[in-house]
């Protein structure tokens, strides 16, 4: 069973958390080996039973397009 990794940045992590609880979308945190290099700072998983059903593709869509229009508005 596999998950839907996303990596976010500092200032990405809470509010894309928030628009995840929010859609009621199951996640976890994914744990870094201390001395890894990576290009952002925090790594989720969405839980793959969520992934699988195909009704929460339409979520994990709308949470990821509340997030860009929310960076758009922010700048």
């Amino acid at each position: 069973m596999s998950n839907l990794t996303v990596s976010l940045f500092k200032d990405s992590f809470d509010p894309f958390v928030a628009l995840l609880d929010e859609h009621k979308i199951e996640y976890k945190i994914r744990e870094i080996p201390l001395g890894t290099f990576m290009a952002s700072a925090d790594t989720i998983e969405i839980i793959q039973g969520v992934v699988g059903n195909a009704a929460m593709w339409g979520a994990i869509a709308t949470v990821v397009v509340a997030f860009i229009k929310a960076l758009r508005y922010e700048r």
